[in-house]
């Protein structure tokens, strides 16, 4: 028994590795080979000796029962061919996740390596334990000093990437002061590339893309409106006079097309259209990939996700060239913290936490085990085996561990509120860069009363909005339009809880006297499809519903209010915008261009093109000018042409229709690959 458990667990290194290397050279990220392959040899190392634990006995009593006690060596040939065949089983009755098919990419390799390995060890098994008998250590063995060579490497290669990212110690996040000088440290950076786009061109008639270099991102104006602050001394020396602070809130799940200030008469957000009115609203605002971690790494480095490094959700981390907002201008004297109500920003799931002073998670049912650094860390590796590895993904798909958390967990926009006056209200003297995240309008769509009935109508068989819901859509289950309806409707509501606790925020910045000293910005991380293009939920596609997000500035002493930008803009263009205002500089890193120019009214129309990437995957880019928006898959180099102001909706393809259109956004679109992809 202990040697077929052992002959098991081998094979399972085997097929880790195999596995690691199809996902590391797949996703076109073979850097992460050791990392992933650590991981996989281990988890299903585990598996394999799991099922050869379970064969083995299953075979071994059977025998018994007849009265015929089994050989060693007939287990062994057994369990090899055996084994390999349950997995293969177990894969396809396993059943689709997320809509996939049983034969979608990431599981058909796993089964074909499973089927492939069935028929040869049957036929090398023989020889394969003759080997083993006559090993240069003496017989036996060779079996376990192998089995313990392969799962100690592993082993150290975990403990390694946990040590990479500062988590292996089990201390708790110790923000290191980091002044002007250490923030203006050189790094190694790629060069900055934006996307060359046509200029002075009638929205409807093409042009070529110059082929002179791309513009280089706006420097801070002299023309700036006055502000009461002078800038830093080169050499980091402190101003003489006070900064402001910085205010920045993200929402989780956020349309542009779902708040009062963006046109929708249904939906009750007092607090975020005064805030709109108060200041400056960007009417098409795009997100650069449409993930939560993604987008906020996106929205803290003012870089798109192939250069900041985060696109795969809660796998991968923040890059260490980068710059990230925090660590930026707590350079400058800023006292820096972060507020948040999702387990995905994390720091072992984000690599965000990095010049924060304080990096606080207020969600409600936290796990235990996520309050621990130690154990958050072995969490995120098992997620990356899990999301990445097609038998451990079948395995936690089976089980239901991921699913049970979601079920648990989740943010409420009352506790992130108290969460965020409490650190106010606690806030030392200097001027302060906090960060907070909302995430009620994710899912599952369960506001508290009276908002779960404001927008719903009475549909007693219909489906609710939990996370079973979810689970059932994403297996395939179609709603009923009046089902469809219920869903936006509770989505509704929890933006409408969401807006009356941001107005309980925002009222006490007025009442602790800091509203007209706070720059305060307000965006969403991406959108929700609700059957839009036959797409549920975000992350799948690169229609406005996923990746059209609002996007409010306010700070009377610098941005006029009830200004309005058409032009579209990105979410990596935040950051440079609020270091301008702030009169600092930007890391060589940042890609996004100051949006000052468009609220001044100073930049030409059609000088920006936003694109848009999705998670590896997915292959898929889109970029917008203009009024066009182009949409591409790059596996099929197949188009999808739309005309935003006639046709928000993105309902009439005019791909065919409009080549010469087609033609001029795939350059912008080549262009920009050159560099990112």
């Amino acid at each position: 028994m202990l040697a077929a458990i052992m002959l098991a667990a081998l094979v399972g290194c085997l097929v880790g590795l195999v596995e690691a290397g199809r996902v590391a050279f797949g996703w076109h990220r073979p850097d992460q080979f050791i990392q992933v392959a650590g991981y996989g040899v281990l988890v299903n190392a585990a598996i394999f000796a799991a099922l050869g634990a379970l064969i083995t006995a299953l075979w071994a009593l059977a025998c018994r029962l007849r009265g015929a006690p089994p050989e060693t060596r007939q287990l062994l040939r057994l369990w090899l061919p055996a084994g390999f065949l349950l997995m293969a089983a177990l894969a396809v009755a396993g059943g689709p996740s997320k809509g996939e098919s049983v034969l979608s990419p990431g599981r058909g390799p796993a089964i074909a390596v499973l089927l492939l390995g069935a028929a040869s060890m049957r036929l090398l098994s023989v020889r394969l334990l003759a080997w083993i008998g006559r090993g240069p250590l003496g017989g036996r063995p060779v079996l376990p000093l192998t089995l313990a060579a392969c799962l100690g490497l592993a082993g150290l290669v975990v403990v390694q990437d946990l040590r990479g990212h500062g988590l292996d110690l089990g201390n708790p996040i110790q923000a290191t002061p980091v002044r002007a000088a250490a923030a203006s440290a050189p790094r190694p950076v790629a060069p900055r590339v934006l996307p060359v786009v046509p200029t002075d061109v009638p929205p409807s008639e093409p042009t070529d893309v110059p082929a002179s270099e791309p513009p280089a991102p706006s420097e801070p104006d002299a023309a700036l409106p006055a502000t009461p602050w002078p800038a830093s001394s080169p050499t980091g020396a402190p101003a003489p006079a006070r900064r402001p602070n910085v205010l920045i809130i993200t929402i989780d799940t956020l349309r542009a097309d779902h708040l009062g200030i963006y046109g929708n008469s249904r939906v009750s957000t007092p607090a975020m259209d005064r805030l709109g009115q108060q200041g400056v609203v960007f009417q098409n605002a795009i997100v650069q990939q449409p993930n939560t971690n993604a987008s906020h790494a996106t929205l803290f480095t003012g870089a798109y996700p192939s250069t900041h490094g985060v696109r795969a959700h809660m796998l991968d981390t923040l890059r260490d060239q980068m710059v990230p907002l925090a660590e930026h201008v707590r350079g400058f004297d800023y006292t820096t913290a972060g507020i948040f109500s999702w387990v995905s920003l994390e720091p072992a799931y984000s690599g965000l936490d990095r010049g924060f002073d304080s990096y606080d998670d207020v969600a409600v049912n936290l796990p235990a085990y996520l309050a621990s650094k130690p154990l958050q860390a072995l969490a995120a590796g098992y997620k990356k085996v899990v999301q990445r590895l097609a038998l451990a993904h079948l395995f936690d798909h089976e089980l239901g561990a991921a699913k049970r958390v979601e079920e648990v967990l989740d943010g409420k926009a009352d506790v992130t509120t108290d969460a965020a006056i409490r650190w106010l209200n606690e806030r030392g003297q200097e001027p302060f860069f906090l960060w907070l995240h909302y995430f009620d309008p994710h899912y599952p769509y369960t506001p508290p009363p009276p908002f779960d009935s404001l927008y719903v109508e009475p549909c007693d068989s219909c489906l609710d909005g939990s996370m079973q819901t979810v689970d059932l859509i994403h297996a395939g289950q179609q709603p009923s339009p009046a089902e469809v309806q219920r869903l936006i409707g509770l989505y509704d509501g929890e933006i409408a809880f969401t807006d009356q606790e941001l107005g309980r925020l925002l009222q006490a910045l007025q009442e602790l006297d800091l509203a007209d000293d706070t720059l305060v910005v307000l965006t969403g991380d991406h959108g929700e499809s609700f059957g839009d293009h036959g797409l549920w939920f975000h992350g799948y596609g690169l229609y406005q519903t996923e990746v059209h997000v609002p996007l409010l500035m306010r700070y009377p002493r610098a941005l006029p209010a009830g200004t309005s930008v058409q032009e579209p803009v990105g979410t990596l263009d935040v950051m440079p915008t609020i270091l301008e205002l702030l009169q600092l500089p930007s890391p060589a890193t940042v890609e996004g261009r100051s949006l000052l120019p468009l609220v001044r009214g100073e930049e030409a129309a059609g000088s920006r093109a936003v694109i848009t990437e999705i998670d590896e995957q997915d292959s898929q880019l889109s970029v917008v000018w203009r009024k066009w928006k182009l949409i591409v898959d790059t596996a099929t180099w197949q188009a999808q042409l739309y005309d935003l102001e006639r046709d928000p909706g993105e309902r009439a393809d005019l791909a065919a229709a409009e080549p010469e259109v087609v033609g001029q956004l795939r350059k912008v679109l080549d262009e920009w690959t050159k560099t990112h992809w």
